[in-house]
């Protein structure tokens, strides 16, 4: 019933060695990605990548006004392995949107000013400050710290990353501005776009350094941290395959029959048949070197237990018998759909097409490689890859909010 789509690409250099892979299509609009081998995971102070990130675009007078101007968007983002610049316009102004980008990489440090840098150590601050007091979003980096160390990248503490940024200078974060370059980046662009019009992006330079080994210490067993909370919040996790691996790409499928539509195994037991919860996600995340499989849900204090233990049984069951062929062909729908869709979206294609390049060097390796692992998914290849990773002994399991007492 599936078919691969098919998509063509045209590969470039720019002089200053930056890789650029081209989509062509008859939109009103192009839409750009920069992939850069820079993530949380090379910060040289708590949070040092990330405010590099909100640094770029300032001022805002030098950055936004142009975008605005044009009817256009830009934005960046950074993960543990990669720092990303995006940015979508009109293609009758792709030169203006081009030249706007090259100001950022290349000119706007020269504007920064302390008040500007006081700002955006607040800014970040501020919103890690949101992440911890959130319990949802908490969870997660609660999970994170006990799964690859307390000091993994990414899940500082609010406290500890403001008496690091009392000894940093602008001085610092420009130094952290030259380990961004276009010599190990990708630019992705998927529209009507003239190749001519990148030139201007020849100007950026920077020394790279490719990615930082993450360090991990993982503490299996139960973890509980106490807050007067009315809901427990409960995050399961494991060390899972890395990016590199086929066994990432099955445990993303596995994740779709555990907790993606309402007859998946999770959904079904906790809310449909017991009621004990009102959500539950599951999720994969690859890494370079490493990777994570988590289920997250919340439920009052006294279902605790039975939350856990139902969950538990559940990936038992998967290690000891697998999944039915009736679910492998539902995790082949779903990823057939999620890529029909991703195709036909001009951000997601323009996103994996620069991730799958500065990865693995392969832009089309979602369209070459991985639809073939999945048309030829059995159930046995599942239950192998939950077997070799998801193995109860070896999970973290985090509670947040009220112990609940028998």
């Amino acid at each position: 019933m599936w078919e691969i789509p098919k998509i063509e690409i045209t590969r470039h250099r720019l002089e200053n060695c930056l890789r650029v892979i081209l989509h062509r299509r008859e939109y009103l609009t192009a839409t750009y990605r920069i992939l850069m081998p820079h993530g949380y995971r090379n910060e040289t102070f708590p949070e040092s990548v990330h405010l590099l990130e909100h640094m770029l675009f300032k001022p805002e007078d030098n950055v936004f006004p142009i975008f605005q101007r044009i009817g256009g968007e830009i934005n960046g983002y950074v993960s543990m392995d990669e720092f990303s610049i995006y940015w979508i316009v009109p293609k009758i102004f792709q030169d203006k949107a081009i030249n706007g980008v090259r100001k950022i990489l290349t000119e706007n440090y020269k504007y920064w000013t302390g008040e500007i840098f006081e700002k955006e150590k607040a800014v970040i601050l501020k919103e890690l400050g949101e992440n911890f007091s959130n319990p949802a979003r908490y969870i997660g980096i609660f999970l994170r710290k006990k799964l690859f160390g307390e000091n993994t990248p990414g899940t500082h503490s609010p406290e500890t990353v403001e008496k690091a940024f009392k000894n940093i200078t602008l001085n610092d974060v420009r130094a952290e501005l030259e380990s961004i370059s276009p010599t190990d980046s990708v630019l992705s662009v998927v529209g009507d776009v003239d190749i001519e019009k990148l030139e201007p992006l020849k100007d950026w330079r920077g020394r790279g350094g490719g990615w930082k080994k993450l360090r991990i210490e993982t503490e299996p067993g139960y973890h509980f941290e106490y807050r007067d909370l009315p809901m427990s919040y409960i995050a399961i996790g494991w060390i899972s395959a890395s990016k590199k691996e086929d066994y990432s790409e099955i445990l993303s499928l596995l994740s779709t029959i555990l907790a993606a539509f309402p007859t998946s195994r999770l959904y079904r037991k906790l809310r449909l048949e017991k009621g004990l919860v009102y959500y539950v996600e599951a999720f994969n995340v690859a890494h370079i070197d490493t990777g994570l499989f988590a289920i997250m849900t919340s439920t009052t204090p006294r279902h605790l237990e039975t939350v856990i233990n139902t969950t538990l049984e559940e990936i038992e069951r998967i290690i000891d018998e697998g999944p039915t062929e009736e679910e492998v062909q539902d995790m082949k729908n779903m990823f057939f759909g999620a890529l029909y869709n991703l195709t036909d979206s001009k951000s997601g294609l323009a996103g994996v097409l620069a991730y799958d390049e500065l990865f693995f060097g392969d832009a089309l390796r979602l369209y070459r490689k991985v639809t073939k692992v999945v048309q030829n998914l059995k159930p046995e290849n599942v239950q192998k890859a939950a077997r070799r990773y998801l193995k109860p002994e070896k999970s973290v399991i985090c509670i947040l909010g009220k112990k609940h007492r028998r």
